[in-house]
């Protein structure tokens, strides 16, 4: 079994943790804890992408796990690199590592607050920008308050013409969590799509 862990993916880590977690979650901890090199290792050469799904995954059936995994590979979570990950990305992983973590979700959010800035929204969609800045708002309402001012010309463009009331409501919604006149601005602007 050791050799099979060391050999496996950080995704199928954690989709093994978390079927093990549902028969016997201690069984599950005290894997997690022997091999915690191993996923040391594996965060550390996984994208933000695959390290999302991973908490994700396990968070899923035991949030205790979780947070364990996060607490003890903290460091390794703070040094990740956001620059070539899409919002969307950044996004489930700032989110996932919340639901374990939300004040170590605030650090990294913190430490990486000029590139959260300087992510380029016109590319992404209400949907992605949507849950962008509901991740980014959860941990730091602040700096949601910043993306949003800084890019409050893109979003007033952002086409609704593909999305779903509801995706419209969540995109309005967490812009006017971070500043209510840009979102009446863009109702008003939209009011007739």
């Amino acid at each position: 079994l050791r050799q099979r862990i060391s050999q496996a993916s950080i995704k199928e880590i954690g989709y093994f943790l978390r079927d093990i977690a549902w028969a016997d979650k201690e069984l599950a901890r005290e894997i997690a804890s022997e091999q915690s090199n191993i996923l040391r290792q594996r965060i550390s050469q996984a994208s933000i992408k695959e390290i999302g799904d991973f908490l994700e995954s396990i968070a899923w059936v035991d949030k205790k796990l979780a947070k364990e995994i996060v607490r003890l590979h903290s460091d390794t979570l703070k040094q990740k690199d956001f620059s070539q990950a899409s919002i969307k990305e950044i996004g489930y992983f700032l989110g996932d590592i919340a639901w374990a973590d939300k004040e170590l979700a605030r650090e990294i959010a913190r430490a990486n607050r000029n590139t959260l800035k300087q992510k380029d929204l016109s590319q992404a969609d209400i949907r992605e920008i949507g849950y962008f800045l509901e991740c980014i708002a959860e941990v730091d309402k602040e700096l949601a308050e910043e993306i949003v001012r800084l890019h409050s010309d893109t979003l007033k463009q952002k086409d609704f013409s593909q999305a779903s009331i509801r995706e419209i409501g969540l995109f309005l919604g967490y812009i006017a969590w971070a500043d209510k006149e840009l979102a009446e601005e863009i109702v008003r602007l939209h009011s007739d799509t």
